[in-house]
């Protein structure tokens, strides 16, 4: 019973992993950590509780466990292929840029945008505005006040509308 509803949550949890990590390799395993986690750990879930929401705090946790091992660990050089650093119209040309490519190149406008929010803003954001959670539910996640969460959410979506000033026009 316990599986079965938690793997209800799988894609959310990985948009929310992809977020946090910005790489899909790292992402997928966070998800896997967080699964092996809530298993380990069911009999601590509260039946009657969102389920939703205590996975989601395991995976922010594997994040932040994950981020600081690596901090520990000797920095390596990432190569970058010059097809992964042309723009999508440098890729396809300009005939290619049809409306499937405009919505693309929106939505990386928007990815780009929340890149620059800064992290504790950006994922109250996404729980909020992608994964539809309560403000009590972001703040069960993100261990800190609720009000703290709305704090959060107000000055976020104000840096990043700022980012994004240019759809505005």
């Amino acid at each position: 019973m316990f599986q079965h509803e938690a793997v209800k949550h799988l894609t959310a949890l990985y948009n929310f992993a992809l977020s946090l990590a910005k790489d899909e390799g790292d992402a997928a395993d966070l998800v896997q950590e967080t699964y092996l986690r809530a298993l380990r750990f069911r009999h601590r879930f509260q039946p009657g509780t969102n389920l939703r929401a205590w996975m989601f705090k395991i995976l922010r946790n594997a994040f932040i466990d994950s981020y600081w091992r690596r901090s520990r660990e000797p920095a390596m050089e990432e190569a970058v292929s010059e097809q992964g650093s042309a723009t999508l119209v440098e890729r396809e040309g300009v005939e290619g840029v049809g409306s499937e490519s405009i919505d693309r190149l929106v939505r990386m406008d928007l990815h780009e945008a929340l890149e620059q929010v800064p992290d504790q803003f950006r994922t109250a954001i996404l729980l909020s505005d992608v994964e539809g959670l309560s403000v009590e539910e972001i703040a069960e996640i993100m261990d800190c006040p609720p009000n703290t969460v709305k704090t959060r959410l107000f000055r976020g979506r104000r840096l990043l509308r700022g980012h994004l000033k240019d759809y505005g026009n």
